[in-house]
């Protein structure tokens, strides 16, 4: 939830004047947004912190045979790369977190095909948590305490919101 209420909501509450700074100064609210602002959504926010620990959670659970913590790292990647796509279009998705496998500038993908990727890892985040086997998440799921339908209801609200995304595009609508 770093990337959820960090950076991207701070500085769209600024902009849309809906937040101010007390202070005068460099700070978003007076629109002195830098590049180094923006690399930090992209960098610190997400890819090295939520969607890293996300993806490595997802190999750890997978290997020890616990599928209900990789569901919860699935949605938090998923919530999190839309959070990317949204605030900057193409992004590098399927091969983000393949640097151990050589894959060092990884290809940029439309936000339709990232938005199908979220689908995708949104559906296996589901399916994930309501399995019963392995270790069921408690007090360490700071959020759900373990609940996975909570977890599921989650899961099927985002999949909802981000079908919505792509109902302008070329070939969706809402219905679809």
């Amino acid at each position: 939830f770093e990337v959820a209420g960090g950076s991207p909501a701070r500085v769209s509450s600024f902009w849309t004047k809906y937040l101010a700074y007390a202070v005068a100064g460099p700070h978003e609210g007076n629109y002195r947004f830098t590049g180094n602002d923006a690399d930090n959504f992209w960098r610190y926010s997400s890819y090295s912190d939520v969607m890293k620990n996300s993806n490595n959670l997802i190999a750890k659970a997978d290997s020890n045979g616990n599928p209900r913590y990789s569901a919860i790292a699935k949605i938090m990647m998923a919530w999190n790369m839309s959070y990317i796509t949204d605030a900057f279009g193409d992004a590098p998705f399927s091969q983000a977190f393949q640097g151990e496998q050589n894959v060092y500038k990884p290809e940029y993908e439309s936000k339709e095909e990232i938005y199908k990727g979220i689908q995708t890892l949104l559906d296996e985040a589901i399916a994930e948590a309501g399995e019963n086997s392995g270790i069921t998440p408690g007090a360490d799921d700071i959020i759900y305490q373990g609940d996975m339908g909570k977890w599921q209801r989650l899961a099927r609200t985002l999949k909802a919101r981000f079908y919505l995304r792509l109902s302008n595009a070329p070939g969706y609508n809402a219905a679809t």
